[in-house]
């Protein structure tokens, strides 16, 4: 058996409920050469093994923004600042990168937002109080912890992407799991096939009830694959697609609408 240690932290999953407590990925490929081996379905089984306490420092302050072409070298860009921890932030300012040239034209809309629900703000006076080579600076007030900013402006000129900074960080805390992969199958199918019947899809199921008895949630990675034996090429991606698909219906039965549906199992690509 093939068993080794990966931190999985890219990987998107959700939990449906049914008879298999399990999470799920599904994706395809297609490869140049043909053969019985190449057309299958992977199936990677993983299981939790412990927890991994990071630590790291994050800036105070988080920002959205959008920026709109609204005319010739006129640009509207709103930002939204939030402070969501503990601290204080007394420094913040906003680099809003510029072309030669370029300059904030009338004046900043800006208000600190009190409630969402409803909604209530207060008005601020903010303007540029730096303009530098390539970039034009706006001091921000004190935002308080739980406080939002909204600014409005626009640039006549070239504008690239706001940038928020603070000097201020603090050290945050987050839980990341160790995986272990316990479990591969090569689930074959026919040419051109979409289903097929295949002993390992069974021994899948035996499986993943085993570690779902033992109060383990396992994650399970499909990867459907189509071999280079075809006059059509993006058929031949649907079939790779298609046998993911029938690997995950077998295993989670009715429970996977209910993972389609709510968006829990990756879309194939």
């Amino acid at each position: 058996m093939w068993v080794f240690i990966l931190l999985l932290t890219s990987l998107s999953f959700g939990v449906c409920p049914g008879t298999l407590n399990v999470a799920l990925e599904m994706s395809s490929e297609t490869v140049d050469k043909v053969g019985k081996t190449f057309r299958r379905a992977d199936v990677f089984v993983f299981i939790p093994v412990e927890k991994k306490l990071i630590k790291k420092e994050v800036n105070i302050l988080e920002s959205e923004h959008e920026i709109q072409k609204v005319g010739n070298h006129l640009f509207h860009i709103d930002v939204s600042v939030k402070n969501k921890t503990s601290v204080v932030s007394e420094d913040a300012v906003l680099e809003q990168p510029v072309g030669e040239g370029s300059d904030i034209e009338g004046r900043i809309e800006a208000k600190r937002v009190i409630s969402r629900m409803p909604f209530i703000f207060e008005p601020i006076s903010l303007y540029p109080t730096d303009i530098r080579p390539g970039k034009i600076i706006i001091k921000l007030p004190t935002i308080k912890p739980g406080e939002e900013l909204e600014l409005s402006y626009t640039v006549r000129g070239e504008a690239g992407k706001p940038v928020v900074k603070s000097s201020k960080r603090i050290e945050v805390e987050n839980d990341e799991r160790l995986y272990m992969l316990v479990a591969k199958y090569s689930i074959l199918f026919g040419y051109g096939k979409t289903d097929t019947e295949d002993v390992n899809l069974q021994n899948l199921r035996e499986v993943v009830e085993g570690f779902k008895m033992a109060g383990l949630k396992p994650i399970v990675k499909i990867v459907g694959v189509a071999d280079g034996k075809t006059v059509n090429i993006e058929r031949n991606r649907e079939v790779a697609k298609e046998r993911a698909r029938f690997v995950a219906k077998e295993l989670l039965g009715d429970n996977f609408a209910c993972y389609i549906r709510r968006a829990y199992a990756e879309g194939v690509r």
